[in-house]
């Protein structure tokens, strides 16, 4: 996967491509964000990236760094919101502990002597 860089590199990288293919390779983009996109933006599904214009990028651009924070917020947001509620997975993160079952005796070392250190 690669972040979406400036305007001459991805029509460079991308030349044959149509545009909905280009952005699949985008970070954090996938089949059903791009459908939104075209249906907000009135992309063509079959047009070149080869004949893409800065404003149409700009606005390509823009829709996607929005996408991608906003699943990086819902996903901050569920951590935020155990730990404020302090069940077991919350705690678990709190305490900077694997949060999904894994064994703690022999790994997870690392976060245990961060532990020990504050203590």
């Amino acid at each position: 996967m690669k972040k979406l860089q400036n305007f001459n590199t991805f029509v460079s990288d991308n030349k044959n491509k149509n545009i909905f293919s280009a952005l699949k390779d985008i970070h954090g983009v996938n089949l059903k964000k791009i459908n939104k996109m075209g249906l907000v933006m009135g992309l063509d599904k079959f047009e070149k990236v080869s004949s893409m214009n800065f404003e149409l990028f700009s606005l390509i651009k823009k829709q996607a760094i929005f996408f991608y924070n906003l699943e990086e917020n819902k996903i901050f947001n569920n951590v935020n919101k155990k730990k404020k509620i302090k069940n077991y997975t919350g705690m678990r993160h709190i305490l900077k502990l694997p949060v999904r079952g894994q064994r703690t005796h022999t790994n997870a070392k690392t976060p245990s002597k961060n532990i020990k250190k504050e203590l």
